[in-house]
Protein backbone atom coordinates (compact mmCIF):
# COMPACT_ATOMS: atom_id res chain seq x y z
CA UNK A 1 0.00 0.00 0.00
CA UNK A 2 2.85 2.33 -0.75
CA UNK A 3 0.78 4.73 -2.80
CA UNK A 4 -2.86 4.10 -2.01
CA UNK A 5 -5.29 1.50 -0.70
CA UNK A 6 -6.48 -1.25 -3.04
CA UNK A 7 -10.05 -1.72 -4.18
CA UNK A 8 -11.16 -5.24 -3.19
CA UNK A 9 -14.86 -4.99 -3.97
CA UNK A 10 -16.71 -2.15 -5.63
CA UNK A 11 -16.34 0.74 -3.17
CA UNK A 12 -14.51 -1.33 -0.51
CA UNK A 13 -10.81 -0.63 -0.03
CA UNK A 14 -8.10 -2.30 2.03
CA UNK A 15 -5.06 -0.44 3.26
CA UNK A 16 -2.64 0.55 5.98
CA UNK A 17 -2.54 3.22 8.66
CA UNK A 18 -0.81 5.76 6.43
CA UNK A 19 -3.57 5.38 3.82
CA UNK A 20 -6.17 6.39 6.40
CA UNK A 21 -4.33 9.63 7.14
CA UNK A 22 -3.87 10.60 3.49
CA UNK A 23 -6.99 12.73 3.15
CA UNK A 24 -6.01 13.91 -0.32
CA UNK A 25 -6.07 10.32 -1.64
CA UNK A 26 -9.20 9.45 0.35
CA UNK A 27 -11.01 12.39 -1.23
CA UNK A 28 -9.72 11.58 -4.72
CA UNK A 29 -10.99 8.01 -4.36
CA UNK A 30 -14.29 9.23 -2.88
CA UNK A 31 -13.82 7.33 0.39
CA UNK A 32 -16.17 8.70 3.06
CA UNK A 33 -15.78 6.03 5.75
CA UNK A 34 -12.62 4.68 7.41
CA UNK A 35 -12.68 1.67 9.74
CA UNK A 36 -9.54 1.12 11.83
CA UNK A 37 -9.18 -2.35 13.37
CA UNK A 38 -5.79 -1.84 15.07
CA UNK A 39 -5.74 -1.39 18.83
CA UNK A 40 -2.36 0.36 18.76
CA UNK A 41 -3.58 3.13 16.46
CA UNK A 42 -5.11 5.98 18.42
CA UNK A 43 -8.61 7.08 17.62
CA UNK A 44 -8.76 9.71 14.94
CA UNK A 45 -7.60 13.06 16.28
CA UNK A 46 -10.55 15.35 16.88
CA UNK A 47 -8.58 18.42 17.90
CA UNK A 48 -9.20 20.11 14.58
CA UNK A 49 -11.81 22.84 14.52
CA UNK A 50 -13.29 21.00 11.56
CA UNK A 51 -13.84 17.73 13.44
CA UNK A 52 -16.90 16.45 15.23
CA UNK A 53 -16.39 13.59 17.67
CA UNK A 54 -18.90 11.36 19.42
CA UNK A 55 -18.29 8.31 21.56
CA UNK A 56 -18.43 6.13 18.46
CA UNK A 57 -17.00 8.18 15.61
CA UNK A 58 -15.04 11.18 14.46
CA UNK A 59 -16.14 13.09 11.38
CA UNK A 60 -13.61 15.33 9.74
CA UNK A 61 -13.74 16.83 6.29
CA UNK A 62 -16.70 14.70 5.26
CA UNK A 63 -14.95 11.45 6.25
CA UNK A 64 -16.27 9.34 9.13
CA UNK A 65 -13.68 7.46 11.19
CA UNK A 66 -14.61 4.44 13.34
CA UNK A 67 -12.46 2.02 15.33
CA UNK A 68 -12.61 -1.57 16.51
CA UNK A 69 -9.67 -2.25 18.82
CA UNK A 70 -8.24 -5.57 17.67
CA UNK A 71 -4.84 -6.89 18.73
CA UNK A 72 -2.67 -9.10 16.52
CA UNK A 73 -3.86 -12.17 18.41
CA UNK A 74 -7.41 -11.04 19.04
CA UNK A 75 -9.71 -13.80 20.23
CA UNK A 76 -13.35 -14.14 19.26
CA UNK A 77 -13.28 -11.95 16.17
CA UNK A 78 -16.37 -13.80 15.05
CA UNK A 79 -18.27 -11.91 17.73
CA UNK A 80 -17.10 -8.60 16.23
CA UNK A 81 -17.79 -9.48 12.60
CA UNK A 82 -21.51 -8.60 12.70
CA UNK A 83 -20.78 -5.08 14.02
CA UNK A 84 -17.93 -4.60 11.55
CA UNK A 85 -20.09 -5.81 8.65
CA UNK A 86 -22.90 -3.50 9.75
CA UNK A 87 -20.53 -0.51 9.74
CA UNK A 88 -19.21 -1.42 6.30
CA UNK A 89 -22.69 -2.09 4.89
CA UNK A 90 -24.00 1.22 6.24
CA UNK A 91 -21.07 3.12 4.78
CA UNK A 92 -21.47 1.51 1.35
CA UNK A 93 -25.20 2.27 1.36
CA UNK A 94 -24.56 6.01 1.82
CA UNK A 95 -24.88 8.39 -1.11
CA UNK A 96 -27.56 6.26 -2.77
CA UNK A 97 -25.41 3.15 -2.60
CA UNK A 98 -22.28 4.92 -3.78
CA UNK A 99 -20.52 5.17 -0.41
CA UNK A 100 -16.90 4.06 -0.28
CA UNK A 101 -15.09 2.55 2.69
CA UNK A 102 -11.49 1.91 3.68
CA UNK A 103 -10.71 -0.87 6.16
CA UNK A 104 -7.23 -0.67 7.65
CA UNK A 105 -4.97 -1.75 10.47
CA UNK A 106 -1.35 -0.78 11.01
CA UNK A 107 0.06 -2.42 7.87
CA UNK A 108 -3.02 -3.76 6.07
CA UNK A 109 -1.59 -7.28 6.16
CA UNK A 110 -3.30 -9.30 8.88
CA UNK A 111 -6.20 -7.84 10.89
CA UNK A 112 -7.85 -5.63 8.27
CA UNK A 113 -7.15 -8.27 5.62
CA UNK A 114 -8.92 -10.85 7.81
CA UNK A 115 -11.97 -8.64 8.14
CA UNK A 116 -12.09 -7.99 4.41
CA UNK A 117 -11.69 -11.72 3.67
CA UNK A 118 -14.60 -12.47 6.02
CA UNK A 119 -16.65 -9.72 4.39
CA UNK A 120 -15.95 -11.21 0.95
CA UNK A 121 -16.90 -14.68 2.24
CA UNK A 122 -20.24 -13.36 3.45
CA UNK A 123 -20.96 -10.96 0.58
CA UNK A 124 -19.98 -13.21 -2.32
CA UNK A 125 -20.88 -16.53 -0.67
CA UNK A 126 -17.32 -17.82 -0.96
CA UNK A 127 -15.38 -20.31 1.10
CA UNK A 128 -12.24 -19.26 2.92
CA UNK A 129 -9.74 -20.38 0.28
CA UNK A 130 -11.65 -18.73 -2.55
CA UNK A 131 -12.13 -15.48 -0.60
CA UNK A 132 -8.47 -15.45 0.49
CA UNK A 133 -7.35 -15.88 -3.13
CA UNK A 134 -9.82 -13.21 -4.26
CA UNK A 135 -8.39 -10.65 -1.82
CA UNK A 136 -4.79 -11.80 -2.41
CA UNK A 137 -5.18 -11.14 -6.16
CA UNK A 138 -6.01 -7.53 -5.36
CA UNK A 139 -3.51 -7.05 -2.55
CA UNK A 140 -0.48 -9.27 -2.76
CA UNK A 141 0.72 -8.22 0.70
CA UNK A 142 -2.05 -9.82 2.78
CA UNK A 143 -0.92 -12.48 5.23
CA UNK A 144 -3.28 -13.05 8.16
CA UNK A 145 -1.55 -14.71 11.11
CA UNK A 146 -2.45 -18.28 12.04
CA UNK A 147 -4.75 -17.25 14.88
CA UNK A 148 -6.81 -15.13 12.50
CA UNK A 149 -6.79 -17.86 9.83
CA UNK A 150 -8.19 -20.34 12.36
CA UNK A 151 -10.93 -17.86 13.20
CA UNK A 152 -11.69 -17.38 9.50
CA UNK A 153 -11.94 -21.17 9.14
CA UNK A 154 -14.40 -21.19 12.05
CA UNK A 155 -16.36 -18.40 10.37
CA UNK A 156 -16.49 -20.47 7.18
CA UNK A 157 -18.05 -23.34 9.18
CA UNK A 158 -20.65 -20.98 10.63
CA UNK A 159 -21.54 -19.69 7.19
CA UNK A 160 -22.04 -23.23 5.91
CA UNK A 161 -24.02 -24.35 8.97
CA UNK A 162 -25.78 -21.33 10.49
Amino acid sequence: YTTEPVCVLPNLYLGAEHNATDTKTLRRLGITFVLNVAIEIAREDSSSAYSVTTEEATVRGGITYRSLSWSHHQKNLLNDFPKAFELIDESLACNNGQGKALVHCQLGVSRSASLVIAYVMRSLNMGLTEAYDFVKQRSGVISPNMSLMYQLAEYEKRLKNP
